[in-house]
């Protein structure tokens, strides 16, 4: 099972209450202001009005200026956690007159760097890690930084020559001492326990006015260090105000090591954090994301390449499941359903009886296929039907209107039923036939089965020869799956393609399998499978005749899966077509490897 966390309501995590000192100047106010104002009356009494010097204005600038992500969807690539907080610097943040720098090696030091950032609305960058500190000083020159906070252990970045002078200034252990230097009141500590510090940041909630710390860290007591005078002795930043907080913005954490600086940065900006390894699998993360409503998803983590990312943030955060949960097709689901056309009972099996009949037929023929991977039950839809006579446009193909389809795409969907539109081209190429249906392939539920067999060529007629396709044909509803799925952010179609003979299609190893947008599934033939027959009738001599080969769906399956089907990933889903002589369901999820989808006639 997949886990997620999310954004959650830290409000009950235990602390202690430190909020005695509010900020520097808190701290520093004491009799002397007194003094001198009891000076200047004295002055007025006795020698009548006079005009003192104003005391210099103090200019109170943003901290930082956030900014959403560049892209709607972007991943942040990098490893280590220096590298993984300069891209989260990067990706939220416009400028930063202040930045909050925290150790390479110390994971206590980086979440305590990370929960700061967080109550300040700054970032955080992590500096010593080998490699990193040219990328580090890049960093705070394109901020614009002039303060640092560095946290014990870190060192303080050199910036060009020619650049302003960079303030350091440490950030005390103590929390009440951290209170007068940051000039923000904390509200307590958390301790967090080891291995589960993203959670901690994914779940704090603003203001964030707790500090995160590492369980078995010793807590200090804001009494005992620091008097009154020690704090008022105190170098503080420089007077700021927290940055506004982006809004509607997500990231997606896979929880590995080295992304804590990182998510406290997402977090000062005001990102919300979903924790998860699998988008496609975890119905939770789904929910959250949706949730959410963002406009901009950053992924941090192991979740592929920047462009399958951001196809998966994308379809994500539109909470829509596929039939069986999830968003992915295929990992841990079989497809079991019957083929035909709706109103059609002489087409197969979907057609004897109603809408309404078909979709409970279905969901118990689901129910009772043994197979330990989660049953969706399916409908091979017949949208066009190959014909003797040319028609009307000489595709030598009837074809099934939009409207016609539409109440049964309908019913499936509330049903949970998935549906495959299946094409017999005749004379027309299936990338033309596919295009027909675009307004139902924007129902989640519904992908395409092709029947390369019935794509003939000039001059041939269906029912006398036996089509031959080349894989670009293939490749063309593959690229056109690919492009309708990503502009409407949809989750992945699968893709069946039936074949006759493993001569079906000429070039079976340039098949596009790669994209993540499209499953392409090899639905192999059993209407070749023979029964045994009994007893045979003796020949006139009274001699028996020799035994017909007993074809095996072990011999059928053999025989297709030993082509080179396919590039990619895709190359090991196959499906079987049940035929006039029907193999047992056991002996079929006993064939190696399983099928994934399973048709009956």
């Amino acid at each position: 099972m997949v886990n997620s966390v999310i954004v959650g309501d830290s409000g009950g995590m235990a602390g202690r209450q430190l909020r005695e000192p509010r900020g520097p100047r808190a701290a520093r106010r004491g009799p002397r202001a007194w003094c001198l104002l009891l000076v200047a009356l004295l002055l007025t009494a006795c020698t009548g009005a006079v005009d003192l010097e104003a005391d210099p204005a103090t200019e109170v600038a943003i901290g930082a200026a956030t900014q959403a992500p560049a892209d709607e969807a972007v991943l942040i690539e990098g490893s280590t956690p220096a590298t993984l907080a300069l891209g989260a610097s990067r990706t939220y943040f416009a400028r930063a007159g202040i930045v909050v720098i925290a150790p390479s090696g110390d994971d206590a030091a980086q979440l305590r760097a990370a929960s700061i950032a967080m109550v300040l609305g700054l970032p955080t960058l992590v500096m010593g890690e080998e490699g990193t500190q040219d990328a580090v000083v890049a960093e705070l020159e394109r901020l614009g930084t002039h303060t640092v906070l560095v946290l014990a252990g870190a060192d303080v970045p050199e910036l060009s020559p020619d650049l302003p002078f960079l303030r350091a200034v440490p950030a005390p252990e103590d929390p009440a001492a951290l209170q007068v230097v940051i000039g923000r009141d904390i509200a307590g500590e958390v301790p967090v326990p080891a291995g589960t510090e993203v959670a901690a940041l994914a779940s704090a909630q603003p203001p964030f006015d707790w500090l995160l710390t590492a369980a078995g860290t010793e807590a200090s007591d804001p009494t005992s260090d620091a008097s009154p005078t020690d704090l008022a002795d105190l170098p503080g930043l420089p007077p700021f105000r927290t940055p506004v907080r982006l809004t509607n913005n997500a990231l997606v954490s896979d929880g590995g090591a080295g992304q804590v600086a990182a998510l406290g940065t997402a977090r000062a900006a005001g990102a919300s954090v979903v924790i998860t390894s699998d988008l496609r699998e975890d119905s939770a993360a789904i929910a959250a994301l949706f949730g959410i409503a963002p406009t901009h998803v950053v992924g941090i983590g192991a979740f592929g390449d920047p462009q399958e990312f951001s196809y998966r943030a994308r379809v994500a955060a539109t909470g829509v499941e596929l039939p069986g949960g999830g968003q992915s097709l295929l990992d841990g689901k079989v497809y079991v359903g019957l083929r035909g056309s709706a109103g059609a009972p002489e087409l197969g099996s979907l057609g004897e009886q109603g809408v309404e009949e078909t979709m409970d037929r279905l969901l118990a023929l689901g129910s009772t296929t043994a197979s330990s991977s989660t049953v969706v039950p399916t409908a091979m839809l017949l949208t066009t039907v190959a014909s003797a006579t040319p028609g009307t446009d000489g595709s030598y193909s009837g074809k099934r209107t939009v409207e016609d389809l539409l109440p049964f795409v309908e019913a499936a969907r509330d049903s949970g039923v998935s549906v495959l539109l299946t094409f017999q081209p005749g004379r027309q190429s299936m990338l033309e036939q596919v295009e027909l249906y675009d307004e139902l392939l924007r129902f989640p539920n519904v992908g395409v089965a092709l029947e390369p067999g019935w794509r003939l060529a000039p001059g041939e007629v269906p029912g006398t020869q036996s089509g031959v396709v080349a894989a670009d044909e293939i490749n063309a509803v593959v690229e056109r799956l690919a492009t309708l799925t990503t502009e409407a952010a949809l989750p992945p179609k699968m893709l069946a393609v039936r074949l006759a003979t493993t001569s079906t299609v000429s070039n079976p190893q340039d098949i596009d399998a790669t994209r993540p947008q499209v499953q392409v599934v090899l639905e192999v033939n059993g209407g070749a499978v023979t029964a045994p027959v009994e007893e045979a009738a003796p020949l006139p001599d009274g001699t028996l005749p020799p035994a017909a080969p007993v074809v095996t769906a072990a011999d059928i399956w053999a025989q297709a899966t030993a082509v080179p089907w396919g590039s990619g990933e895709g190359l090991g889903w196959w499906g079987w077509a049940q035929g006039p002589v029907q193999v047992s369901t056991p002996e079929l999820f006993g064939l190696d490897p399983s099928p994934v989808l399973v048709v009956y006639p």
